[in-house]
């Protein structure tokens, strides 16, 4: 079965307050085992937020760079691509694939 699962660890003094309502957040993230087709579901309150925006992807180690990743606002997922822009088969295993992202949203 398809694992949803992203492990995640807030990246200290990754914060911060834009006007009243946008806040930023930097999240390390690392993939699952076994990734689901669409993409992973990216839910605001994991990452401290009432709403997310927009997710930008930073820094990426070695075994993310044949990849790229794209938050689809409206599903709410973190998708990932291969080189040929095609999303991995399901149950692919992405766990060595870990990521910076940052969060902008309320």
């Amino acid at each position: 079965m398809a694992n949803d699962t992203l492990t995640t660890a807030r990246v200290a003094d990754g914060e911060d307050v834009l006007g009243s309502h946008q806040r930023l957040t930097t999240w390390d993230t690392t993939l699952s085992d076994s990734y689901v087709t669409g993409g992973y579901t990216i839910t605001p309150q994991r990452f401290g937020l009432k709403v997310v925006r927009a997710v930008l992807v930073g820094e990426v180690n070695t075994a993310a760079l044949g990849y790229t990743v794209q938050y689809v606002s409206s599903t709410g997922k973190l998708a990932v691509l291969t080189g040929a822009m095609a999303q991995p088969a399901g149950n692919t295993d992405l766990s060595t694939l870990t990521l910076r992202l940052l969060f902008i949203g309320e």
